[in-house]
């Protein structure tokens, strides 16, 4: 499989759309709507149409320039309204990634790069429709922060509170402020310790230290990557990931990690590392290390080590991780 690249959705883009909302309503394997209702039926097509002057907005997966997957974002309206509609001035959003590309993380890379545009232009809440039966999905959106809205006409909408968080690169001038949330964040100044160890250190990457800033609080979370090896390849460890205890379970660390291994993918960088929560960190498309023959001095446990390739050709090479010393590993 060639490498995936991902692109901002573009009113060009109906024909993608068209086949998203026909594979989406026939999620079964069968089809229960044809390509024909969909064109002709109002409630089908509006989901085939991009329209930016009110606001939708989306991406597309593309392996050698043909799409693999798609995301988006439409502002229908009280007038016509979508399965997931809760209200005017809340975007409806709908993913679809094709037979085959499937179980690879790739929905998880769309919908976080979604909600993450969705947060730069401060929305403030996005809804969907999935049917109850479609356990993966319900799954997926779960696991980001969706939960049922009381406020539907349909059973099975979804809605989704996002943080008016922005995330952006770490300023010169805001080490003492990291610090600090680094701190709160955890039992003890260790990981504050390593921050700051890492800054004096050749594997420190300016541009990778990356913050999320409340309009009102400042600096509220922080996520850092920094050099490291997998055997001879050159690879990042994302490490430590920091939240203000105040701002837990409202998606703002999902944000800031995100906003991160984005600059890193722009950067051209391929391969991240992480240690943490094997429940947590699939959500960016990360894998088990072992799979690819990944691991670190001593052994990590089961499933904790994960390896994501940000170029999504998955030929993540085999070896130990080999960190900056700060880490002691």
């Amino acid at each position: 499989m060639g490498e995936i690249q991902l692109r901002r959705l573009v009113t060009a883009d109906d024909v993608v759309l068209r086949a998203a909302t026909h594979a989406n309503m026939n999620w079964r394997g069968r089809e229960r709507f044809s390509y024909r209702q969909i064109d002709t039926q109002s409630h089908f097509r509006q989901y085939c149409r991009l329209d930016p002057e009110r606001g939708d907005f989306g991406f597309v997966a593309e392996i050698d320039g043909q799409p693999v997957g798609v995301v988006w974002c439409l502002f229908l309206d009280a007038d016509h309204p979508g399965y997931g509609y809760i209200g005017d001035g809340v975007p409806e959003l709908s993913l679809s990634v094709w037979s085959g590309y499937r179980g690879a993380g790739l929905g998880q890379q769309l919908l976080s790069r979604a909600l993450d545009a969705a947060r730069k232009q401060r929305i403030a809440r996005i809804s969907l429709s999935v049917e109850a039966a479609n356990v993966s999905a319900v799954r997926l959106y779960r696991r980001v922060g969706f939960r049922p809205s009381p406020e539907a006409i349909d059973e099975g909408t979804y809605v989704i509170e996002l943080s008016s968080v922005a995330v952006r690169p770490e300023r010169p001038s805001e080490k003492d402020r990291v610090r600090e949330v680094v701190s709160a964040s955890f039992a003890t100044e260790a990981e504050a310790d390593l921050v700051d160890a890492l800054r004096r250190e050749p594997e420190w990457m300016p541009g990778l230290s990356w913050v999320g800033e409340d309009p009102e609080r400042g600096i509220v979370a922080h996520a850092l990557l920094t050099r490291c090896r997998i055997g001879e390849a050159d690879a990042l460890a994302l490490a430590p990931c920091a939240v203000d205890p105040a701002e837990q379970r409202r998606g703002v660390g999902t944000a800031v990690i995100s906003g991160a291994l984005e600059a890193a993918r722009e950067r051209g960088e391929r391969y991240v590392v992480v240690l943490g929560h094997p429940a947590y960190y699939p959500r960016f498309g990360f894998r088990a290390a072992s799979a690819f023959g990944v691991d670190i001095p001593g052994g990590a446990p089961d499933g904790a080590l994960m390896v994501l390739d940000l170029g999504g050709a998955w030929d993540v090479p085999a070896g130990t991780v080999e960190y900056a010393a700060p880490f002691g590993l």
